[in-house]
């Protein structure tokens, strides 16, 4: 009687209880950049990147309440009190804020998703870092070393690639050659053809993997010197400014501790 009751609430439990909500896949015609995947944050000193993401009916709505995220953590960076609309409840808080990498725009279900590249000034009076995004790279004198401009690029992949067949050919073309001058020795030692005829494959062989070592050399080079990067945030200002002081404001035990703090660009 027990195991019919047990049976039986076991039944009713996984008829009556609410289904889990089924989580809907969003897509996009866009290409997902790389920020978007990945997410990015990087500090300049007197601003910072960062990616927001915003949820609406449309796609304005989604925009809107991607902004609202960076009043948000400047209200927590700051210690402030705003309201996401933009009016403030103590004190005077202002957010100055600028997208640079496009809005990557997607459907989920009824609703849109909304995920931007944001320049947020950490001090609304002082100029933000010019900035720029883009996929373009001076390679230079980095092509010269297989791997090294695709690692610049931000391109594992390629550059595992490069410096793999790069290593393969070479090994490949040391051992021919150290076989090639064995058989030798064993031709000269002993007048059999058989190591003469081995050493002059092994030569060929070793011929062979050095003009693949060259060809992969030389698509290195084309590649490192042709093919667009991943996307970047590129400080325009970097190369003019190696030091520099700006306000700073920390909260220490509920009280503002204000001063000045040094940021030196590597």
């Amino acid at each position: 009687m027990k195991t019919k009751h047990l049976i039986l609430s076991v039944i009713l439990f996984a008829v009556l209880s609410p289904k889990p909500a089924i989580s809907q896949r969003c897509h996009s015609d866009q290409r997902r950049p790389t920020w978007e995947r990945r997410g990015y944050f990087r500090d300049l000193g007197n601003s910072y990147i960062h990616v927001v993401r915003g949820f609406g009916s449309t796609i304005q709505e989604a925009r809107l309440d991607a902004s609202s995220d960076v009043v948000i953590r400047r209200n927590l960076a700051t210690g402030g009190r705003f309201r996401t609309d933009g009016t403030a409840l103590e004190g005077d808080l202002s957010v100055r804020s600028r997208e640079i990498g496009g809005t990557f725009i997607e459907r989920c279900g009824n609703r849109y998703q909304v995920t931007m590249l944001m320049q947020t000034a950490k001090f609304p009076h002082i100029a933000p870092e010019r900035v720029e995004y883009s996929t373009n790279y001076s390679a230079g004198f980095r092509v010269l070393i297989p791997g090294w401009a695709q690692f610049y690029k931000q391109q594992p992949g390629r550059a595992w690639a490069f410096i793999g067949l790069s290593a393969g050919a070479l090994f490949g073309a040391g051992f021919c050659e150290i076989r090639h001058r064995a058989d030798m020795d064993d031709f000269r030692r002993t007048g059999q053809i058989f190591y003469l005829n081995r050493a002059n494959d092994m030569a060929d062989l070793r011929d062979i993997f050095l003009i693949g070592a060259g060809i992969v050399y030389l698509a290195n080079i084309i590649e490192g010197l042709a093919s667009r990067g991943n996307e970047r945030v590129i400080d325009l200002d970097r190369n003019n400014r190696r030091f520099s002081f700006n306000p700073h404001i920390t909260p220490q035990g509920g009280n503002l501790a204000s001063g000045v703090a040094l940021t030196i660009n590597f």
